[in-house]
């Protein structure tokens, strides 16, 4: 009251206070005001913007769904739109008829209109206000709509995006905040100034006017004396002036600072304001084109594999040239449309830092392999040569991403192809050691195209630009694969360069950050030790591709040497002598003076060369057109371009195999048994049938007796069953259903059993340093690595069976077991079984003529899945039908699964089938489930749905592959006899399968595979599945009545 009272009394009685007052009060409303004024209309042009954004971004999908009259896609396309914080609802109108609305909860507007007008009816937070005004109008009344009209596709369809006025002023909050806040410090000021002024300036003031007046001269009031003083008036109007002049530019200072302060402040809010706003804006942007290409990219994938998948089935069929042609045509443009809606997703991925960089282990060789398959043709196409040069010294068995690094040669080499009309491609690979198992992977791709300028280098790398607009139109391309490539370099703790010069070529040079995989040493192979001695002698006379050979050929136990042309060869061997014969010679096709076909035809005519083995090089497309040639000049055998280290290694291996005097059987596990495993009784403890049956197999044609848990409860229960005979060794799974591994290895130790009585060895898929330890703690004595190698596994048994029967003496330094002739492990289990632990089974010669003979099936590495079961067909064929029954309803089940939400099920089960899929060697279904399984772990839906077409399409091939299989090698003999229930249930399936011939294709191999199940094989049936097959179904459809009419008689 005091306070007030005081204000009140200076205002009443001092005017320069309450014009002071007043005018400063005014000044700093207006300006808040104003202010706040600005920003309501600057939130209203943000929130248009967006809106016109939003309505930019989906006019083309909301025009298709109205075109379509799909209610469904207008409805998610509603949902997509209503994301926006800004936006509360939509609604679409046709002429003055509205016909579709959608808001967010909370919120209701219905909109119709009159004879005059658009009438609004707002329900907003149990509040009902009635406006009729146009629809380009608004009132400033808080709750009002505010609703932005668009033209759709210049149609009679409107598009209105409806937001609340009230949202717009929640925007506003902050700056009421601040207007408020300057306002109640100014007038602060204002008074600290008044009563600075008051005390300092106009209270000396008061006191010189007193003394002016009170300086009237009398000669009462002043004596003589004092009139020899200074002038007192001069004294103190000289004092105050000096007073006042400071104080009065203090004040204005000050004031100029405190106002050039608030501006800098209000200035940079503002202008962070809006940079907010427009970051918004654009995140908003970029998730719904992302939003959208995810939708796109699903709908324009999923029939393009089709019509991929469907011209290749086609071109396996008898056409004429003409259609070949036009069918070639369709599968190139196709591919090419399918590379380039990828390239966008790619780019799409890595934009929105949604691409994951895995770590996983991989063979060099096999990656080179991979991009071999997929631009050799290219090459062979333009006669350009192709060469890898890899030193000695780079590894073979590296951790890291394989898929990328593969995208990114992929990417480079496919670029050099299109820019290279003659001449070479060149890929080189150089390795830097770092600290521990990391290396550096240096990586060049080099090419004689035509080349580039500075001013084309410096935009090589920019997103949808190319090193000339000249490019595109001639060479076509999105100006995507580069950006992609520096991106994915990136990722991977690398950097990429480019080195060119125009009309001489050019050479990309990138590196990225690896591991060396340093638990699997087997980096020679079985029959290496057969080239000491042997003498190699490479004829070409290309340059480049004769040393990137020579290195490969000097990291062999061998004798070689090269000559420069055909000419050059033949004058050699003439000339040579029994002792220096060249027990293998490896030539060159395209040599200029004298080929490959005539080089090896001439040395045929030599004396003493009929035991000389002579490869032809050669690129793989142009291997089938030589063949009949090749044969009849005496080739002896093709080494496909580019060569890799073991590429080279296995088909020098291959002839050697036939040289070589040594007595080398193939592994026959079902004529000679271990004995030292033979009675011996193993539990293995694991879900998978696929795994079971190989395991199996391989177990009991050693010797062993095996009996089975499916879980880790199981186990448990059969080792504490005192029915059950004792074990000798458990092989335990890790990841099961009930209890895991670790669980139950750790209440078989709890129960007094311990690690020398009865030895659990681990099988898992990764083999980390974190998951053996894991391991030991549990409790278990040793591990293997799925897909189980079968010469590890056996060196394991024989191992943990030493040391459990006390036969220590058997064991080396290493704790390898060995013979009392002192006998290597490896030559023992080689031996005794048939697998060699240090070489991997798919170079032993008795594998060739195994894989020779078994048929091809879509999506299997044959060599990989017989070397699983030491090249038994029949071991093989079993496993390979399990799997075929095991898995028959999976696509379903996962379905089932996904929607139901049930992630962590779900990602065990395809765990379960990425363990099958590599025991039989389906290695490119097992890299796509690794996609479905990181995007199920990051729970990554987007992703998930991403893969699917592609994994459903490669194990749909796959299936059939077997289904035809197993119907190839069934006989009439297995046919049921059918009694009354089964004919009925045959006549209901074979009806159903008809009902779905030419709609569900899926639903019909999979009623066909129960029809084989109800009454056996066959041969109508066999043939009714190989018309399924090809897609045949005019003959599907012949074949099944035909059945019927067998069924029912």
């Amino acid at each position: 009251m005091k306070r007030t009272g005081f204000l009140h009394r200076i205002y009443n009685t001092d005017p320069f206070f309450r014009t002071v007052f007043l005018w400063y009060l005014v000044l700093v409303v207006v300006l808040g005001g104003s202010q706040l004024l600005a920003e309501y209309f600057s939130q209203k042009q943000h929130i248009e913007d967006e809106s016109q954004v939003l309505f930019r971004v989906f006019e083309q999908p909301l025009h298709r769904a109205l075109i379509a009259d799909d209610k469904d896609k207008l409805q998610e396309i509603a949902d997509q739109i209503l994301i926006s914080p800004d936006i509360i609802g939509i609604q679409l109108k046709r002429g003055d008829a509205f016909f579709f609305s959608h808001f967010k909860p909370g919120n209701n507007f219905h909109l119709h209109t009159d004879d005059t007008n658009t009438r609004i009816s707002l329900t907003h937070q149990s509040v009902t206000i009635q406006q009729s005004a146009p629809l380009h109008q608004h009132s400033l009344l808080a709750g009002d709509p505010v609703i932005f009209q668009f033209n759709l596709q210049q149609s009679d369809f409107y598009v209105l995006l409806i937001t609340d006025r009230l949202h717009i002023l929640e925007h506003m909050g902050f700056w009421q905040n601040a207007v408020l806040t300057i306002l109640f410090k100014s007038l602060l000021i204002a008074l600290v100034l008044y009563l600075f002024l008051r005390n300092y300036i106009s209270a000396p003031l008061k006191h010189l006017a007193i003394q002016v007046r009170d300086l009237t001269f009398t000669p009462a009031r002043h004596t003589p004396s004092q009139l020899n003083e200074p002038d007192l008036l001069l004294q103190l109007q000289s004092d105050d002036q000096l007073r006042l002049c400071p104080e009065f530019h203090h004040l204005n200072q000050a004031l100029n600072e405190m106002m050039a302060r608030n501006y800098r402040q209000a200035c940079d809010f503002y202008r962070s304001k809006e940079a907010d706003q427009q970051e918004a804006i654009a995140e908003a942007s970029s998730k719904a084109r992302n939003q959208f290409l995810a939708a796109m990219s699903h709908e324009i994938r999923t029939p393009m594999n089709a019509i991929i998948g469907f011209t290749e089935l086609t071109l396996k069929t008898d056409l004429t040239g003409k259609q070949k042609d036009y069918l070639g045509k369709i599968d190139h443009s196709a591919n090419a449309l399918l590379r380039i809606i990828n390239d966008i997703l790619d780019y799409s991925k890595i934009e929105s830092g949604k691409m994951p960089i895995e770590k996983t282990s991989f063979l060099l060789s096999d990656l080179l392999e991979n991009v071999t398959a997929v631009i050799a043709a290219a090459c062979d196409d333009k006669n350009l040569e192709l060469i890898f040069n890899l030193p000695p010294d780079v590894p073979e068995h590296l951790i890291g991403d394989p898929l990328r690094l593969e995208q990114i040669l992929l990417n480079l080499i496919a670029n050099a192809i299109k820019f290279t009309d003659h001449g070479y491609i060149m890929v080189s690979v150089k390795v830097a050691r770092c600290q521990e198992n990391g290396i550096r992977l240096f990586c060049a791709v080099e090419d004689t195209g035509i080349g580039m300028t500075g001013e084309q280098i410096n935009r090589l790398f920019q997103s949808f630009s190319q090193a000339d607009d000249s490019i595109t139109r001639r060479y076509g391309g999105t100006g995507l694969g580069l950006a992609i490539c520096k991106e994915l370099v990136t990722l991977m703790g690398g950097d990429i360069s480019v080195i060119s010069e125009p009309g001489k070529g050019s050479s990309f040079n990138f590196n990225v950050r690896l591991e060396e995989d340093l638990s699997d040493g087997r980096q020679q192979c079985l029959l290496n030790g057969l080239l000491h001695g042997m003498r190699i002698l490479l004829v070409d006379d290309h340059d480049l591709s004769r040393t990137a050979i020579c290195q490969l050929l000097r990291d062999l136990p061998a004798e070689f040497d090269w000559v420069n042309s055909g000419e050059t060869a033949l004058k050699y061997l003439s000339s040579m002598t029994q002792d220096d014969s060249w027990q293998l010679i490896i030539v060159n096709q395209n040599m200029k003076d004298l080929d490959g076909i005539a080089t090896i035809d001439c040395i045929r005519q030599l004396p003493d060369t009929e035991d000389i083995h002579c490869l032809l090089l050669c690129s793989e497309s142009s291997q089938y057109a030589l063949k009949e040639q090749a044969l009849m000049a005496g080739v002896d055998g093709f080494l496909n371009k580019p060569l890799t280290r073991k590429r080279l290694v296995s088909v020098i291996n291959r002839q050697l195999a036939d040289l070589s005097t040594p007595d080398i059987t193939p592994p026959v596990l079902n004529t000679r048994l271990n004995p030292a495993l033979t009675g011996t009784e193993i539990l293995l403890v694991e879900d998978n049938p696929v795994n079971q049956e190989m395991l199996a197999e391989i177990l009991e044609q050693a010797g062993c007796s095996v009996a089975f848990a499916e879980n880790g409860q199981e186990a448990v229960d059969l080792v504490a069953d005192p029915d059950t005979p004792g074990f000798d060794m458990i092989l335990m799974d890790l990841q099961m259903p009930v209890m895991d591994g670790y669980k139950a290895t750790r209440m078989i130790r709890e129960s007094g059993i311990d690690a020398e009585t009865l030895p659990v060895v681990a099988m898992t898929a990764h083999v980390l340093e974190e998951e053996k330890l894991e391991c030991l703690k549990a409790g278990m004595n040793d591990h293997l690595g799925k897909p189980v190698n079968p010469g590890e596994l056996f060196r394991c048994l024989n191992k943990w069976l030493a040391i459990a029967t006390g036969q220590t003496d058997l064991l080396n330094q290493d704790g390898a077991v060995v013979n009392v002739s002192h006998e290597s492990e490896s030559a023992r289990v080689h031996q005794s079984t048939g697998y060699s632990k240090d070489t991997p089974a798919d170079d032993e010669p008795g594998l060739f003529t195994a894989i020779h003979h078994f048929p091809d099936v879509h999506g299997l590495n044959i060599r990989k899945g017989l070397s699983r079961v030491g090249g038994q067909q029949e071991i093989y064929r079993k496993v390979l039908n399990t799997y075929r029954k095991a898995h028959s309803e999976f696509i379903e089940h996962a379905e089932d699964m996904f929607s139901n939400n049930n992630i962590k099920e779900l990602s065990a089960y395809y765990h379960r089938l990425k363990g099958g899929s590599a025991n039989i060697g389906a290695e490119h279904l097992c890299s796509l489930i690794e996609k479905l399984e990181t995007s199920l772990k990051l729970n990554n839906r987007e992703d998930y749905t991403f893969a699917q077409p592609e994994f459903q399409d490669e194990f749909y091939h796959l299936m059939q592959g077997l289904d035809h299989l197993v119907f190839e090698n069934e006989t009439p003999d297995e046919t049921k006899e059918l009694d009354s229930s089964r004919r009925k249930k045959a006549l209901q399936l074979a009806t159903a399968v008809q009902d779905c011939l030419e709609t569900d294709i899926v639903r019909c191999r999979n009623t066909v595979s129960e029809l084989r199940e109800c009454i056996g094989y066959h041969p109508t049936l066999a043939r009714l599945s190989a018309a399924l097959n090809q897609y045949d179904f005019l003959e599907a459809d012949k074949l099944l009545r035909q059945l019927i009419l067998l069924i029912k008689e």
